[in-house]
């Protein structure tokens, strides 16, 4: 039997550490980061004044997620949410739809800027980026497990009600699905479970991650029917982190410089037109002509084709000013030869 002294604990992996266990500044600020949404909505939840008026009460309108900009008659989980104003784990309606909503908008935030860091890593030429993936991605995870777990709560757990919601509401339906591809990645996110499953079968995987990005955002747009212009946004971003993806599967050497980046930055602002005219052409009864039209009135502006094509510039300008230059190679003397 070995004694305490020769007793050997395994390696803590810890978030704030590189891949060889040092603590790494970079990776602790990015963690702080990502705890504040979370800071955010426990403040949200244990904040408000316990006697604030439960929804349907007299004066007060209903909770149901309609209104401008969501889907006109169809709220989250129905007219008017569920029966009173208090919910059996003592939170007021209220708190939990605002926390709700706001962990789905985080998971989509983070989930999409995920998908930045190899493009970063690699047009920026700071390989220490590509540490940053697994940790916003598993965040991107327990977020997107809040917000479903907080929609258990908004149902007071009712299973059968919550199975009929998921199957008869389309987005519903959809962001379901985006959440068990998540539950299975975060689940199979360590390093452990890479070697368990093989290297290869790991990243074939793990590449689900965009068909959870591309679900994600369009059940962020089918909550934000007439005003999408964030859902628009991230979905324009998605589509820089797409363009940029099979640019460099063909010509790497362009798309990592300063021409390929420029050309990008403008045809995701294009595409990010056609994104968003396509949703009103599709999603809402508004002409989708008119939705063009107004990316050329300056009355409106920014809209989010000029964001995510400023954004697209914006990496330029970073790939200007921190790619590491290459060493000039000094010239070697020359032998005079003899006669």
């Amino acid at each position: 039997m070995s004694s305490p002294r020769n007793l050997v604990l395994p390696k803590l992996a810890l978030p704030w550490n590189d891949p060889r266990g040092r603590f790494s500044p970079m990776k602790a600020l990015v963690f702080g980061l990502l705890l504040l949404p979370a800071a955010w909505m426990i403040w949200t939840l244990v904040a408000a004044a316990p006697d604030m008026p439960a929804a349907g009460a007299a004066g007060v309108p209903g909770i149901g997620l309609q209104g401008p900009g969501l889907l006109p008659g169809r709220g989250l989980l129905g007219p008017g949410g569920p029966a009173g104003g208090i919910d059996e784990a003592g939170l007021s309606v209220p708190q939990v739809k605002e926390t709700l909503l706001l962990a789905g908008l985080w998971a989509v935030r983070l989930l999409t800027l995920s998908l930045l860091v190899t493009p970063f890593k690699l047009s920026l030429g700071r390989p220490k980026i590509g540490q940053l993936r697994r940790m916003i991605g598993v965040a991107a995870g327990l977020y997107t497990l809040a917000h479903f777990g907080l929609y258990l709560v908004w149902m007071k757990l009712d299973l059968a009600r919550i199975a009929s919601e998921i199957w008869l509401r389309t987005y519903l339906t959809i962001g379901f699905v985006a959440v068990l591809i998540l539950a299975a990645l975060l689940a199979t996110s360590t390093d452990g479970m890479a070697k368990r499953l093989g290297g290869s079968t790991w990243k074939r995987l793990h590449k689900a991650v965009y068909a959870a990005a591309l679900l994600g955002a369009l059940h962020f747009f089918m909550q934000t029917r007439l005003e999408p212009g964030e859902a628009t946004i991230l979905a324009g971003i998605l589509g820089w982190a797409a363009l940029w993806r099979l640019a460099d599967a063909r010509r790497p050497g362009w798309v990592r410089g300063v021409p390929g980046l420029v050309g990008l930055a403008l045809a995701a602002g294009l595409l990010t037109v056609g994104i968003e005219a396509a949703w009103f052409a599709f999603g809402t009864s508004l002409d989708p002509w008119r939705v063009v039209a107004a990316n050329l009135m300056p009355d409106v502006f920014p809209r989010p084709a000029a964001v995510v094509a400023m954004a697209g510039l914006g990496i330029v300008g970073l790939h200007l000013a921190v790619r590491p230059r290459p060493r000039a190679q000094p010239a070697r003397p020359r032998r005079n030869s003899v006669a």
